[in-house]
């Protein structure tokens, strides 16, 4: 063997080598973005927390093909989650909009990594004859533009973690904060719950009810309510929480002894938007 044909064989080995290692790490990143962005959480208490990943025996093909249809959206395009009926647990979802350029370069990114995995996987030793100089030159430098074309796709699926990264940390800011835990935790609180009731038990001005009438009602039975209120979701007191919580509508209404505050259970979904 010339000296030549065993130095473009050791070019051709290295450069397959980095790109099976390129493709293998955006199969595990893909698996690791998709299981975290889809979380089902069982409200029963557990003594261990477990997790399996759906997504584990995905094929980098499939893999692909969930991302491109579920986490990555095109903006306009109406989805349907398809959530697990399983009335004990919390589901968790989370996805990235793209406008439709964006998403039909990156759907056309996405083909070409996974169709350049599958050539070099399955096509490639049947093409090229190594032992032979000319047609290593040429499997190098087709190998040479799959890398490059390789290169360019990672940059840009890398892009879009960070700004997935950078939302979760957001959200994550957001469930400590005091409107978030409040969101997520009051619902679960004796006293939401007699608010509740005395919602559903107004007959009068289309549900709404008075905050002085509701504050009566709850500091009478809950004498501590404000110090819990205080304690466990930082609103300075339970009129501070219905107030600028989100959990409930809010009206005004003009009386003889003057203004009057109104409201009701918001029952609009909340979604939590990251701005680009």
């Amino acid at each position: 063997m010339n000296e030549n044909l065993s130095h473009l064989q050791q070019q051709i080995f290295e450069l397959i080598g980095r790109l099976v290692l390129n493709y293998q790490n955006i199969e595990i990143r893909l698996k690791a973005l998709l299981d975290v962005s889809n979380k089902s959480f069982s409200l029963k208490k557990q003594t261990e927390l477990t997790s399996i990943s759906a997504f584990n025996n995905q094929t980098l093909g499939g893999l692909k093909n969930y991302a491109l249809q579920s986490f990555f959206r095109k903006n306009g395009e109406t989805y349907q989650d398809f959530l697990p009926e399983q009335i004990d647990h919390l589901h968790f979802s989370m996805s990235l909009t793209l406008e439709k350029q964006s998403w039909e370069v990156l759907q056309q990114g996405f083909h070409q990594f996974v169709e350049s995995r599958n050539f070099l996987i399955h096509h490639f030793y049947s093409k090229y004859n190594l032992n032979d100089e000319i047609s290593c030159i040429h499997a190098l430098n087709d190998l040479k533009r799959l890398y490059q074309e390789q290169i360019y796709f990672i940059d840009q699926f890398n892009n879009y973690c960070k700004v997935f990264a950078g939302a979760m940390d957001e959200y994550k800011d957001f469930l400590e904060s005091s409107v978030g835990r409040t969101i997520f935790l009051f619902p679960t609180d004796e006293i939401y719950q007699v608010i509740c009731t005395l919602i559903e038990n107004n007959k009068r001005n289309a549900g709404w009810l008075s905050l002085t009438t509701a504050l009566q009602h709850i500091t009478r039975n809950f004498p501590d309510c404000n110090t819990r209120i205080k304690q466990q979701y930082g609103f300075k007191s339970l009129s501070d929480l219905i107030l600028n919580s989100g959990l409930y509508q809010l009206q005004t209404k003009q009386t003889s002894k003057g203004e009057k505050v109104l409201f009701r259970l918001n029952s609009e979904e909340m979604t939590f938007i990251k701005e680009p």
